[in-house]
């Protein structure tokens, strides 16, 4: 009986085919092996086409005897160990296995991915981007490309954010050009008293009037304070803290 090995005499014979008559028949059950190489990701997977390949499966009625035909007993040339007759059949490393495994990949790919942008949520309004990066307009009219990173804003708050701190630098600007100006009509009589600091700097205490000021060499107001009504500084120093 072709393929089929049982026991007997001295030891176990392997009756059917053998040697160099089988591999007369190899390329009609040895499946042709395809590498998908045009994915990188894939680290060389493949799959294993079957549709010329006849499977041959081998045991021993030592092992029909004791397991029965439908127990792990049957040997499939080209894979190794012992299976079950449906397993035996069975070609798990074909096209369908591999496109099970390609479909997993991309998932995780597709999910990792989500994973990663949700990372480049606008420190902001909290919108998840929809692209890595996008493409927005220069002052000039330039195309620039826009890349978010963790903690980065999106290209609308971002301006928003670029807007509000112009406008703030402008109030502080127009706030302290205001403070000058008053102080330019601030007198006092008594108590007043200014000490130059070390970076000359000049501070100014104006005594029985309620303001503390810092000046810079050129004239600048650096820094203003004002005390509560009723209340003068008589004279006022600067050091540092200790």
């Amino acid at each position: 009986m072709p393929g089929v090995e049982h026991a007997g005499g001295a030891g176990r014979t392997l009756c059917g085919i053998r040697g160099r008559y089988l591999k007369l028949f190899l390329h009609h059950f040895q499946p042709r092996a395809v590498v998908d190489s045009a994915q990188d990701e894939n680290e060389g997977d493949g799959w294993r086409e079957y549709d010329d390949a006849v499977p041959v499966l081998a045991t021993t009625l030592e092992l029909l005897a004791t397991r029965g035909p439908l127990g792990p007993v049957w040997w499939r040339y080209g894979r190794p160990g012992r299976h079950s007759l449906l397993d035996a059949l069975e070609n798990p490393d074909n096209r369908a296995a591999y496109n099970q495994r390609q479909k997993a990949r991309e998932k995780r790919a597709r999910q990792e991915h989500r994973e990663w942008m949700r990372t480049l949520a606008c420190a902001d309004c909290g919108k998840v981007p929809k692209e890595e990066s996008t493409w927005h307009y220069g002052p000039d009219g330039s195309r620039l490309e826009w890349n978010r990173q963790p903690g980065g804003r999106c290209w609308t708050c971002h301006q928003d954010r670029e807007e509000r701190l112009e406008r703030e630098a402008e109030e502080q600007l127009e706030a302290a050009r205001t403070a000058n100006a008053a102080l330019r009509h601030v007198g006092t009589l008594t108590q007043r008293n200014a000490q130059t600091l070390r970076n000359g700097d000049l501070l100014v205490g104006w005594g029985s009037q309620p303001y503390v000021s810092e000046f810079s060499r050129s004239g600048d107001l650096l820094f203003n304070a004002r005390f509560p009504e009723g209340v003068n500084s008589y004279r006022a120093y600067r050091f540092d803290w200790k």
